[in-house]
């Protein structure tokens, strides 16, 4: 039995004994030892004691953890020591191991250098040191390794360049060096890298722009370079890459736009990563042909344009995100699409139109965000029936209408739901309670109303509640706000925010019983009344609580003391009363409190000192009696103290330390008495100080010097002395502080807030030294002597006041130095001199006679002006060149003047300017192209000057431009085409030129058209139909021109017109003759008024047949030639016989009495309301009696109106029914009375005076000469015109219907 024993121990002792000689024997072996135990040797941690265990020399280092060996020699070829948490250092001799083909060292917490000497491993192919805290230089030496294929050094320390001489790794294929500390530029030289697959630079701090040359590594796969400073444009050899899967260059400063081909260039792109640039431009369409795309970040750019419609075509795209961009247009509906789609985030641009409907079918997608954007319409249902949205935001839109009442049924996942700032209406669903996962709801500023819904305490994971800003109200007939008491079921509620809604109930004890996690619960302007409940104090971990602006009263309950994190607490205008318990003194996390405006009375107690972090205390407005407490002046964070309005009385504490953060002070209306203590002086961040109205007595303290930051001071209203008023003694004073803001003078000499103090002397030039001044105040005194020169060093001045004084001499030029300064105010003084040589930020001077030039030096105000008014200022000169600097001018306004010159070229410096008048002036030459690159120009009036030659096409780059006037000048071109691209122009004047040429056959997109003047012009051709198309214009002006052809039929779709002048043309008669001849005999319904043939089914007949042969018989009435119409006789006999064919078949009966007295017409009103003439006849005579008859109006050579007269009172309800009293009229009078005679007419007797005719469309044409053709809409919803015609000669009336010849008829 021993010998199996013995055996095992023999053998045992030979092996030891040959790896013993094989290691004695083999020289390399020990250097791979050595080198290991060197290495362990550095280990300074080694958390699970791997390497304490398991690397020792009783074992053969190839068997040791994390070391690898060649199978025969015996060698180190690879060390994987990751993720084990090892502290220490690499080891320099590591460089032994000379057969070592892949070290990895990630995931552990070596520090210091990487050695130089690694730079020896000959076959090392992979080198992964990341996620350490390794620093210094990346080894140079690196480059020596040939075999390199890996180096990943990411999520170190490495400072200083990436080594260029990286470049010469012919075989690298991976090179990771991302969050490290880099600086510099990107190598070019890295273009060399031929094998490279992915590169990763990221998140470090190069900067430069990225080498041209990276555009050769054509097998590069990956290229991050995100979160750097990189700057530039994008170099187009990198979208040569055919290869390339993920370019992410987020987070830098890349400029200029993407190729317009790049979705052609990179077929096999999944990941786009742009977000965080300046890049601008068109989103290419052609990178809806990258079929492969999967991730398209374009968030935070420049972009403009529309998102493109081919969109949808991105079959495999699952994120996109083009957020803070400047988009504009229409989400395109394709996006329906992209069933794949879970992320779209196209929030915070310019996007308009309603969401689509298409949305809805992305069943895939888990976040919408569209916010901050102009959408309108309402929310399709559809997309609130996905069930895998787990997050929406809509907010900051225009979106209307209600949230239909089922939202939440098809949710079962949103956990996010945002629909803030929009104007959406309705209550809010209930079926939002059956979103369970919900944790934010958020439907701020709607107008949301009734109760809000108990069922939202149904919602167990809801964190943030949003209400603010509806109409929501309380549950009906309940006193108490009930949803409170539900939301006690959410224990997870942080946030809960309803100010501003008409709640008007009491708040709930069982507010007590709300999560112990909220954080802030706002309430203010809820008209809350009751008290604060006591149940309040159990809310141990809020921070915040606004209850301020309700009807709340009662005392503060002692439970307060309960909420010990608070750290803002206001509950200011309200109703509540008693005094400031001490349980408030123990909210020490305390840092801003708010009990002004209530009913507090008694003392403000000693206790308010425990409050060490208090920063802001308003105690205002109340009915506090005591003394301030001297433990409130121990308040080192204070910054802000309001204690005015009360009845403290006692004196300010003669010295306070500490109060280094003191900032502003405001003890107004109270009964303060004794000195102000020179301790104020010593607070030297102090802003504002009031201590109006007290019974401060004594003299200024001298430290007032020291008040170095002073904005604001108010003294006034108390018995301050000591202080002399006048030249010798007012500079010192004022020099003492040159950081004096608000500086205003009161008789006794205390700088105060107060204004007409009879105050005498020179303004100080020394006043000039207070550097912060930006409030000057010293109006209505006796001031003398001029405007301090100096004035223009108050660099930050915005206001001064100095009216009403006896200041003489000129106003100082200095004063254009003053960049900020908004409000100039030196009226009623004794000021001489001409125009200033210097402007200001706002400056409106017009209609003053000035006479004088504009001056270069307008140039040097500062960029801040926004407007300059000078209009009928009697200004000379040109306009000058300096003009061009004002690069933020919104509005310049120089008309009515006497401006002569050209228009600069530097205009074009303007950028910003949205309104340019400079019409009625005597300026020159052409419009220069300068003119058209003010993109934001929305009014342009060059009218009435001397401008000439063309009208440039660059007009159409005008893209904003809404009002133009370019009349009365020298024009002598074609109207350019560009111009009707101007989709957004609402009036166009052109008239009193020499404008040639034809008006545009068709015009696209002039929907806001409105008015329009081209007379006065030498323009030809036809009217173009598409005039008849712009149907919001209101004012039309051909007149004076060469225009011919007939009136375009379209004229009658012209609903809005109110002004319409084509006389002094060459148009052809588009006659009512030639449009009832065409009418008769199938469609004489189309000239008829319904109402007059309405009646039983025969009847109706008869009339019809009846105005027919009328009609037939005005036809040959009203011929061209004389010798071609029927003669009167004829005319005569074939009117008995219609009459007496009528009679027969309808049985009516006309009674002769009384003859009709002579009428005359004073209105012609023609009414498209109801497609509708009305004639208003006016007489002496009131011997009316009924007739029903056919009735005629002639105007000379032309049937102008047919008709029948009703019964009495038929006119008036015609008017009621119109809402004539909503009717636009216009007064055609001076053209009228002298060229259009009384109609003759044939008319019915009544007992009315005023007669109404209504028809369907009765008059064409009246011709007259001023106004050659006037049409009738045939659009029922039309406005109405209104001719006003003086009375005329009598026309002829025969009783019996019928009428003489007329002479040239």
């Amino acid at each position: 039995m021993a010998r199996p024993h013995l055996m095992i121990f023999l053998v045992s002792v030979l092996l030891g004994h040959s790896c013993i000689v094989a290691l004695v024997a083999s020289p390399s072996n020990f250097t791979d030892l050595s080198a290991l135990l060197a290495f362990e040797a550095r280990i300074t941690v080694d958390p699970d004691n791997i390497l304490a265990d398991n690397w020792t020399t009783k074992s053969s280092f190839c068997n040791w953890i994390g070391v690898f060996c060649s199978r025969h020699r015996q060698r180190v070829t690879s060390m994987n020591l990751s993720h084990m948490g090892i502290h220490g250092t690499i080891e320099p001799r590591l460089s032994n191991l000379s057969f070592l083909v892949s070290l990895d060292l990630r995931n552990n917490s070596f520090h210091g250098y990487l050695p130089n000497s690694l730079g020896q491993l000959r076959r090392l192919r992979q080198l992964y040191m990341g996620e350490n805290e390794l620093e210094g230089m990346i080894p140079p030496s690196l480059s020596q390794c040939l075999e390199l294929q890996v180096i990943a050094l990411e999520l170190n320390k490495f400072s200083r360049y990436v080594p260029r001489e990286l470049s010469i790794l012919p075989k690298l294929r991976i090179l990771l060096l991302s969050n490290n500390s880099l600086i510099g530029p990107i190598p070019p030289s890295l273009g060399n890298l031929s094998m490279l697959e992915n590169l990763v630079l990221s998140n470090n701090n190069l900067g430069g722009s990225i080498p041209e040359e990276l555009g050769s590594l054509h097998n590069l796969q990956q290229l991050t370079l995100v979160n750097n400073q990189l700057e530039g444009s994008l170099p187009s050899t990198i979208f040569n890459i055919s290869k390339l899967q993920l370019i992410h260059l987020s987070m830098n400063s890349l400029s200029g736009s993407l190729p317009t081909d790049i979705g052609y260039r990179l077929p096999n792109l999944e990941g786009l990563y742009l977000g965080g640039n300046q890049l601008s431009g068109h989103i290419p369409s052609s990178l809806c042909r990258c079929g492969k795309l999967s991730h398209l970040v374009l968030s935070v750019n420049n972009f403009i344009g529309s998102v493109p419609r081919e969109i949808g075509s991105l079959s495999n795209l699952e994120e996109v995100y083009i957020t803070r961009n400047s988009l504009s247009g229409t989400i395109p509906p394709s996006l329906g699409n992209i069933s794949k789609l879970k992320v779209m985030d196209f929030s915070e641009n310019d996007l308009v139109g309603n969401i689509p409907e298409e949305v809805g079918r992305l069943l895939n997608l888990q976040t919408l965000f569209l916010g901050k954007n102009h959408l309108s319409g309402t929310i399709p249902k559809a997309i609130l029936n996905i069930s895998a949205l787990q997050r929406i935001a809509l907010s900051f839109n225009n979106l209307s209408g209600c949230v239909p009442m089922s939202t939440g049924s098809g949710l079962p996942n949103l956990e996010e739901l945002y629909l803030g700032e929009n104007q959406l209406r309705g209550s809010i669903p209930h079926s939002v309670s059956n979103v369970s996962m919900l944790s934010i709801v958020d439907l701020h500023s709607n107008y949301f109303d009734g109760p809000v819904p108990t069922s939202l305490g149904n919602l167990p994971h809801l964190q943030y509640l949003q209400l603010e800003d509806n109409q929501l109200t309380n549950q009906p007939d309940t006193h108490e706000l009930s949803f409170i008491t539900s939301l006690t079921n959410c224990r997870l509620l942080k946030l809960l925010v309803i100010g501003n809604n008409p709640l008007k109930g009491n708040l709930p004890d069982s507010i007590g019983n709300l999560s112990t996690s909220l954080e802030v619960f706002s309430g203010a302007g809820n008209q809350i009344t009751g008290s604060i409940p006591k149940g309040i104090g159990n809310l141990s971990n809020l921070f915040s609580l606004y209850l301020g602006t309700n009807d709340i009263a009662g005392a503060i309950p002692s439970s307060i003391r309960g909420l010990e994190k608070l750290q803002r607490l206001y509950v200011g205008d309200n109703k509540i009363h008693g005094s400031i318990p001490d349980d408030l003194c123990s909210l020490t996390q305390l840092g801003e409190l708010s009990l002004s405006q209530n009913k507090l009375s008694g003392p403000i107690p000693n206790c308010i000192g425990n409050l060490s972090q208090l920063k802001i205390l308003h105690l205002g407005s109340n009915l506090f009696t005591s003394l301030i407490p001297l433990t409130l002046w121990s308040l080192t964070d204070l910054s802000f103290l309001n204690l005015s309005h009360n009845s403290l009385h006692g004196h300010l504490p003669g010295k306070v330390e500490n109060l280094d953060v003191f900032e502003g002070m405001d003890l107004s209306w109270n009964q303060l008495s004794g000195d102000i203590p020179s301790m104020v002086g010593d607070l030297q961040r102090l802003r504002y100080l009031n201590l109006s109205r007290n019974s401060l007595q004594g003299p200024l303290p001298q430290s007032f010097g020291n008040l170095i930051s002073m904005e604001f001071l108010d003294l006034s209203f108390n018995n301050l002395s000591g202080v002399p008023l006048g030249p010798p003694t007012m500079p010192i004073l004022i020099m003492a502080r040159p950081h004096l803001m608000s500086f205003r003078i009161r008789a006794g000499g205390a700088l105060v807030h107060y204004v007409a103090c009879m105050l005498s002397g020179h303004i100080p030039s020394s006043l000039c030294r207070c550097g912060k001044l930006s409030h000057l105040v010293l109006s209505a005194n006796n001031f003398i002597g001029s405007v301090p020169r100096e004035i223009g060093s108050l660099s930050n001045l915005e206001e001064v006041y100095i009216t009403r004084n006896s200041l003489s001499g000129t106003i100082p030029p200095s004063l254009g130095n003053i960049s900020k300064l908004k409000v100039m105010d030196f009226s009623e003084n004794d000021l001489v001199g001409t125009f200033l040589k210097r402007l200001l930020k706002l400056l409106v001077i017009g209609n003053n006679p000035l006479k004088g030039n504009l001056p270069d030096s307008i140039g040097n105000l500062s960029t801040s002006l926004e407007v300059f008014a000078g209009a009928g200022n009697q200004i000379t000169g040109s306009i000058p060149k300096g003009i061009g600097n004002l690069s933020n001018l919104f509005s310049l306004y120089l008309g009515t003047n006497d401006i002569a010159g050209a228009i600069p070229s530097s205009i074009r410096g303007l950028e910003k300017l949205q309104r340019l008048y400079v019409g009625d002036n005597k300026i020159h030459g052409s419009i220069p192209d300068d003119l058209c690159s003010l993109t934001q120009l929305g009014e342009l009036s060059l009218s009435q000057n001397k401008l000439s030659g063309s009208i440039p096409n660059c007009i159409g780059n005008l893209s904003q431009l809404k009002i133009l006037h370019l009349g009365s000048n020298l024009f002598t071109s074609l109207i350019p085409l560009t111009l009707w691209s101007l989709t957004d122009l609402s009036f166009l004047n052109l008239s009193h030129n020499s404008l040639r040429g034809h008006l545009p056959g068709k015009v696209e997109n002039l929907d806001v058209f409105e008015g329009m003047d081209l007379s006065w012009n030498q323009l030809s051709g036809d009217i173009p139909s598409m005039v008849g198309d712009l149907q919001r214009l209101r004012y039309l002006n051909l007149s004076r021109n060469s225009l011919q052809g007939p009136l375009p039929q379209s004229f009658g779709n012209l609903i809005s017109m109110e002004f319409l002048d084509l006389s002094f043309n060459n148009l052809s008669e588009l006659s009512l003759r030639q449009w009832v001849d065409a009418s008769l005999s199938h469609e004489v319904m189309e000239v008829l008024d319904p109402n007059l043939v309405r009646g039983d089914e025969d009847s109706s007949t008869v009339r019809k047949q009846c105005f027919s042969s009328i009609m037939e018989l005005a036809m040959d009435c009203s011929m061209e030639w004389p010798d071609k119409r029927t003669d009167m006789k004829d005319v005569v006999v074939r009117l008995k016989r219609i009459k007496l064919e009528f009679v027969a078949n309808v049985g009516v009966i006309f009674p002769v009495s009384h003859p009709l007295p002579a009428v005359y017409t004073s209105e012609l009103v023609l009414s498209t309301h109801q497609a509708q003439v009305l004639v208003q006849f006016s007489s002496s005579d009131s011997i009316y009696r009924r007739i029903s008859a056919p009735v005629f109006l002639f105007l000379p050579s032309q049937l102008a109106l047919c008709g029948v007269a009703d019964r009495p009172g038929f006119g008036s309800s015609i008017v009621n029914s119109t809402k004539s009293t909503r009717r636009r009229e216009l007064s055609f009078r001076s053209s009228l009375a002298s060229s259009l005679p009384s109609p003759v007419i044939f008319s019915s007797s009544s007992s009315s005076r005023s007669y109404q005719f209504s028809l369907k469309r009765a008059l064409a044409k009246a011709k007259f000469r001023a106004h050659r053709c006037l049409p009738i809409s045939r659009n029922p919803s039309a406005a109405p015109v209104v001719l006003t015609v003086s009375p005329g000669a009598t026309p002829i009336v025969d009783p019996s219907g019928v009428h003489p010849p007329l002479r040239g008829s």
